[in-house]
This record gives structure tokens, sequence and C-alpha cells, in this order.
């Protein structure tokens, strides 16, 4: 996996952020969620995901509520956010406006699914893993099995124990089991619960890979697909000036974090062919996910965004839906899809 660095210098960058304080999200997509100081909720998507590129899907974020001051918040992918109050309390929403901003959520109001959520860290895996750290460093996981409704259904009565000894300064989901840890020296290290499906306690190895050092932060969390945002001390990458911008807003900024600028951007991805390659992806993962559905990476079957993304810029139309149905068509046999998407 490539593991790729990114500096985040917008002046409340892509992260969930309440009270001044960052949690650790999942940023999906380059789409995320920004709770300014003032409790609202922000929207943003950072359409240079892939390549760090300074692009950014609008000149200035959506705001999509308003009065979200909790202790925590997380992301669990594909809009679904979870938001724990000050006094324990599990909540469920889903922001069906994900894709461009809107302020569509999937009910009014969020629905409770959980209490006594008092724990150290807590982030999301995917598919509705969620890992929890108590305060005495033991490792806990739950999958939440109604997590695209908010119903209250989990996959056990009580979470798993898969590990001790979780005392780290920062911890954040990377997807598919993959985990990233920082040491209170500095050091990253690298996790993959292969029991990330049912909770068992299966890792890759029996030690972690040490992928870093001096990863001295003030926040970290993941994009995805081996991408990494990091906040400095200071609020911006080395060196950086403050130079106002589009992202720029009448809140209090948290870290006092430096906005992109404007000029020479790049034009804008072409929606259809993005849209096309982050299926072609989300394809491909299936594949992995499900034994079997697995196959050979090839020019069909890859995480290759780039890739997917040319080819689609000069594919004919009947072309790119051929390849979306044949991929389609084994994930079906396979049983990792049980209709055609």
């Amino acid at each position: 996996m490539r593991k790729r660095l990114i500096l985040a210098i917008a002046p409340i960058v892509m992260a969930l952020a309440i009270a001044g304080g960052f949690q650790n999200p999942t940023s999906v997509h380059g789409n995320s969620y920004v709770a300014a100081a003032d409790g609202d909720l922000l929207w943003y998507r950072h359409d240079g995901r892939e390549d760090g590129t300074r692009r950014w899907a609008y000149d200035a974020p959506k705001q999509i509520g308003n009065g979200w001051n909790f202790k925590q918040l997380f992301s669990g992918g594909d809009g679904v956010i979870y938001a724990v109050t000050a006094n324990g309390d599990l909540l469920w929403y889903r922001h069906d406006g994900r894709e461009d901003g809107t302020r569509r959520w999937a009910y009014d109001a969020p629905r409770q699914i959980g209490n006594g959520w008092n724990f150290k860290h807590l982030f999301s895996g995917g598919d509705g893993v969620i890992y929890a750290v108590t305060d005495n460093g033991d490792l806990l996981w739950y999958r939440h099995d109604g997590r695209e409704d908010g119903t209250r259904r989990w996959a056990y009565d009580a979470p798993k124990q898969i590990g001790n000894g979780w005392n780290f300064k920062q911890l954040f989901s990377g997807g598919d089991g993959v985990i990233y840890a920082v040491t209170a020296n500095g050091d990253l290290l690298w996790y993959r619960h292969d029991g990330r499906e049912d909770g068992t306690r299966r890792w890759a190895y029996d030690a972690p890979r040490q992928i870093g050092n001096g990863w001295n932060f003030k926040h970290l969390f993941s994009g995805g697909d081996g991408v990494i945002y990091a906040v400095t001390d200071n609020g911006g990458s080395s060196g950086a000036s403050s130079v106002p911008g589009p992202l720029e807003r009448a809140v209090p900024k948290p870290g006092g974090l430096e906005a992109p600028r404007q000029e020479q951007l790049p034009p804008p991805e072409n929606p259809t062919c993005r849209n096309y390659a982050y299926r072609a992806i989300d394809q491909y993962k299936l594949t992995i996910k499900y034994a079997k559905c697995r196959v050979n990476s090839d020019a069909r079957w890859n995480a290759d965004y780039k890739g997917h993304y040319n080819w689609c810029l000069t594919a004919p139309q009947a072309a790119r839906t051929n390849e979306l149905k044949l991929r389609d068509d084994h994930l079906y046999r396979c049983g990792a899809q049980s209709t055609y998407d």
C-alpha cells in the first residue's frame, strides 16, 4: 500500500473538529466533514486527494448543520456519521447529500444506537466496524449491522476484545482492516486486522510494522487508499505563510490553518470519469473483501484511480458501461452483490 502524506493547510481541514479539538475520522473519496468551534457542521470535498494537488470542489465549504457540539465524532463511511454525547450516548446520522454537500439527511433527527460509550479512542474500520480503546488500553471490536438505516442492530451483544496494551498517542484507521498507530516517541506503526469482518483476534503479523518515525503532528487522519492527512503544531506545512483564500470563514479557525491558494488551480476533474474511477475501485475492493470473488489484478481489476480515470476520458460511453457491467456480473455471480448496481 502506498503511503502518501499530505500536510493539511486549509482553514478548517478535512477532519471532524469540535470546540477547537479534532477527532480522527476516515475521509471517503475526498468528502469530509468539519464541526467548527461554534458547532456548525461544514462539508468539503478535496478533488486533489489522489495526487495531493490543491484542488477543492468549491471555493468555500457548505454548511450542512448546526449544534454539532459532541464529545467525539467519527465517520462510518458512505455518509454515516457517529457522534458521542457528553453522557456517552452513541448517535447515528446519515448525510444523503454527501456527494455534493447539499443539506439532505436520512432522517430529521439522529438515532440513538447505544449508551455508555466512554472510550479514550474511537474510530471506524468501515462496513459498520467500530474500534474502541478503553482507558486501560484494551482494543475492542464492534460491528454495527444497522449501519445503513440507523437501527440498533449489532453483530453481538457485547464487544470482542482483540488486543491489549494499545496505549498510543494517536490511532486512526486506513480502511480494509489497516490501523495506524503513533507511539509517544513519534514512531508510526502499521497493523492489519484480518479478523475485521467477524471480530476474531487475527492479525496479519505477530507484531506491528514500523513504517515511519518523527510523526509528531497535532492531528492525523486517513483519507483512504493510503492517503494520510497531517496538521503540524503551527497549523500548516513547514514555512507556510498566511495567505487569505477561498476557504476563509468568519468562525474561529482550529489551529489557525492556512487556506488553500486560489490562483492557478488546475481544471476540475471530469465528474463522469471521476465517478467511474471510484466505482471501479469499489468493485475491485469487493473482490478483496470476499474470498470467493478474488481475481488477479489487471487493467480491469485494480485500485489505480488515475488508470481508470484516464481510460474513461478517451473511452466511448458504451465501453465504460460494458466494463462496469462485466465487473457487476462477476460480483453478482460470486455473491458480493445481491443486485446489479
